[in-house]
């Protein structure tokens, strides 16, 4: 039973120093804080939630390791209020399937909105046959989310192994 790290998912992202780094859904932070220590003190962090109270905790964290993270209270589906092409990086992990299936593709389409040319994106979200995580009918299969990146001219670049329970992706704009 292999979970998965976001530390070893970071450093497979490749991610330059003084970046700019956009977690769409960042709740808690286990990626921010691991962007937070590649990235360095000359980058930009933004966390993006839904839940206030988790944005203060990774504010207080990250304040608490020398780092500042900007932090947006946010509900994606109605929007991300980030101008086009504002990251280098974007994260969007175990996010998709709390959004409504009807504005999956629009979220979509707002997050390849804000990567820059030349950016990447980790995508990471539960497996269908996981025995953990959400309830089944909120998951996500490979060929679905695939089609929709297809829709958002998102190109796979390389997969990464998440672990027993998620899949991940590294995407570039085509």
């Amino acid at each position: 039973m292999a979970f998965l790290s976001p530390k070893q998912i970071v450093d497979e992202m490749y991610i330059k120093k003084h970046s700019t780094v956009i977690d769409i859904g960042a709740g808690s932070g286990a990626y921010i804080f691991e962007v937070c220590r590649v990235v360095g003190h000359g980058g930009k962090i933004v966390a993006v939630d839904i839940d206030a109270e988790k944005l203060k905790m990774v504010q207080s964290t990250a304040k608490t390791g020398g780092y500042v993270v900007d932090t947006m209270l946010a509900n994606i589906e109605s929007g991300i209020v980030l101008p086009d092409y504002s990251a280098d990086y974007v994260i969007f992990a175990n996010t998709l399937h709390q959004i409504d299936n009807s504005k999956r593709e629009y979220v979509m389409s707002e997050v390849s909105r804000i990567l820059a040319p030349r950016g990447h994106m980790l995508f990471v979200e539960w497996k269908q046959e996981s025995m953990l995580g959400p309830k089944k009918e909120l998951l996500i299969s490979e060929e679905e989310i695939e089609n929709i990146f297809k829709k958002n001219n998102l190109k796979v670049t390389r997969e990464l192994d998440a672990g027993d329970y998620h899949y991940a992706y590294i995407l570039e704009k085509e």
